[in-house]
């Protein structure tokens, strides 16, 4: 889990900083023929749905431990871009991916786009390759669905 996420950040924007950190942390690991990649392959940012602002946290699955350790290295106790809030990890309690699909793939979300909802990244991404997110969940749009 990311908490203290600016509340104008959008789902694109954690993109962009989660392949970012995994493009630096792969080139770093290459360089010293670590096999073990940062590589990412679940995605959720809470929004608040009236407002189109995230709630200031996330959930992200990243595919080992060792590549999580190494996004809680690099960003716990840092400072977002231009904001006085810490960025701070810590472990939640779905843990993995089948998990954490199983936790939101029935879920109806009170949203009118599916850039609200929790996304699968198969194959997972790595910086390099930029996989097309799989929505998880549906958009209920405001309607009382059984």
């Amino acid at each position: 889990m990311i908490k203290n996420i600016p509340n104008r950040f959008k789902r694109h924007d954690l993109l962009q900083i989660l392949d970012n950190h995994c493009w630096a942390e792969n080139m770093k690991a290459k360089l010293h023929s670590d096999p073990c990649r940062s590589e990412y392959d679940f995605l959720y940012l809470p929004m608040d749905f009236c407002h189109g602002a995230n709630l200031g946290y996330a959930f992200v699955n990243f595919t080992t431990s060792v590549a999580a350790v190494r996004f809680a290295k690099a960003f716990n106790k840092s400072r977002w871009e231009a904001q006085w809030l810490e960025f701070l990890t810590s472990a939640c309690g779905d843990q993995g991916m089948d998990a954490l699909k199983i936790h939101f793939q029935e879920k109806c979300f009170n949203c009118h786009t599916d850039s609200y909802l929790p996304v699968i990244l198969a194959p997972p991404r790595d910086g390099w390759m930029r996989t097309r997110p799989t929505i998880v969940g549906r958009s209920c749009d405001g309607m009382n669905h059984v």
